[in-house]
């Protein structure tokens, strides 16, 4: 039952390699999108106040999450950040604020006066197609050899069951 178990695993890791793969070759002429840090202005649309209890009682840390929203090309995004309670008497509910945003993925944002943002160098250069084949076809040839491990492990325990039924009728 192992045997069956490793080679349909094997075989569900060969094909998400192979469709990776596949998608990768795809896109292998396509430039990668360009993505910068940018700002806007949004506005905190929201505070809330969060409490770490140690069993169930005692107040260890406080902390406030704020929630903030911002326009970007027409689109309203929203999103949120957690900051301490030394930061939160700086800022009340409809406050203008500074938001940076990735311009390829404005939804990834953050408010760097109040919260920490992770901006796009920190995140380094996207991958390049040669590298997404590389990676996906070590996926695929990892799920390859599961499948062909579980056959041979599948053929040489029928081996084994036909050889201790001959020798136990001898």
């Amino acid at each position: 039952m192992a045997r069956v178990m490793i080679g349909v695993i094997g075989f569900l890791i060969a094909g998400l390699g192979g469709f990776g793969m596949t998608n990768a070759i795809q896109r292998w002429d396509e430039q990668p999108r360009v993505n910068i840090d940018k700002e806007t202005t949004g506005k905190v649309s929201y505070i809330e106040q969060s409490d770490l209890l140690v069993a169930g009682a005692v107040s260890v840390s406080r902390s406030f999450k704020v929630k903030y929203e911002y326009t970007v090309d027409g689109k309203l995004y929203r999103d949120e950040a957690t900051i301490d309670k030394d930061v939160v008497n700086r800022l009340s509910e409809g406050q203008p604020v500074r938001v940076m945003y990735h311009s390829a993925q404005p939804y990834l944002s953050g408010i760097p006066d109040y919260a920490y943002y992770c901006s796009v160098e920190e995140l380094g250069p996207p991958a390049s197609p040669k590298k997404k084949v590389i990676g996906t076809g070590v996926i695929t040839l990892f799920g390859t050899l599961m499948v062909l491990g579980a056959i041979f492990l599948i053929n040489d325990g029928a081996k084994d069951e036909d050889e201790n039924a001959t020798s136990s009728q001898n």
